[in-house]
């Protein structure tokens, strides 16, 4: 039985467009990093290339390109800007550990 998923039910179920929160030396396994995801998304995914891992030649494993889909949120850019103006290295960690 096959059936297809889109990039949206994918990033609305994996939040694929938020980061991952990691800490300097922190060394976590995949699922745990999966589940420290970032409050806010820096990026809005547009679109997604699904394809066939043909590494594994898994029917359940997919490959996920969607860099080239990614625009900066006006969130993000705000925040950022907002902390190269006041020139506050500790406005650059609270946007990392919102924005992920």
């Amino acid at each position: 039985m096959s059936f297809t998923i889109s990039f949206e039910d994918l990033n609305k179920i994996y939040k694929l467009d938020h980061g991952c929160i990691m800490t300097f030396g922190e060394i976590s396994k995949a699922k745990e990093r999966m589940e420290k995801k970032a409050e806010k998304r820096a990026f809005i995914m547009k679109n997604c290339k699904i394809s066939e891992n043909n590494e594994t030649n898994s029917p359940d494993e997919a490959v996920l390109e969607f860099q080239e889909y990614l625009d900066l949120d006006k969130d993000f850019i705000k925040d950022v800007k907002n902390a190269v103006k006041l020139k506050n290295s500790k406005k650059f960690k609270e946007i990392i550990e919102k924005f992920g």
